[in-house]
């Protein structure tokens, strides 16, 4: 467990970045956990796997193309329609969205930020996790070093 710790404290001083994420609303969220479940979709598709009364498709394309503007996604042309893909990972927005708290609350302080952290870990029974959260660990690593953020 200790290990883990240790770890997930690397990890989050590795990744050092100068600018926030985009403000994202509840729609584009679901929509970037779509695409993170399921890789490339056009808008069709993805809203193939929402409620029939969510939303039309002209709001699912719509939200797609601020994604795109927003640079969470890219696309390509496909026939008459476009294929989204998540541009970043959902560990890699995770790690972005911890930087933008660490610099809200403690003014860029990671020290707060990992206690906090290992405090909730603590709390939660993570011993079934281990393996997943180890693996996902070493992922994050690579991701980290293959960034260009």
């Amino acid at each position: 467990m200790k290990d883990i710790h240790k770890e997930i404290g690397s990890w989050l001083t590795k990744s050092v970045r100068n600018k926030s994420l985009p403000a994202l609303g509840s729609r584009e969220i679901e929509v970037l956990k779509l695409l993170w479940r399921n890789g490339e979709l056009n808008a069709q598709q993805a809203l193939s796997f929402l409620s029939k009364d969510q939303i039309s498709l002209s709001t699912m394309q719509s939200t797609l193309e601020r994604l795109y503007r927003k640079g969470l996604v890219t696309r390509t042309k496909t026939g008459r329609f476009y294929t989204y893909k998540a541009a970043i990972s959902q560990s890699r927005m995770i790690s972005y969205l911890l930087h933008d708290i660490t610099d809200q609350i403690s003014d860029g302080d990671m020290a707060p930020m990992i206690s906090g952290f290992m405090s909730f870990v603590g709390d939660e029974d993570i011993s079934k996790d281990s393996q997943k959260l180890k693996a996902s660990l070493t992922k994050t690593d690579e991701e980290v070093d293959d960034s260009s953020c």
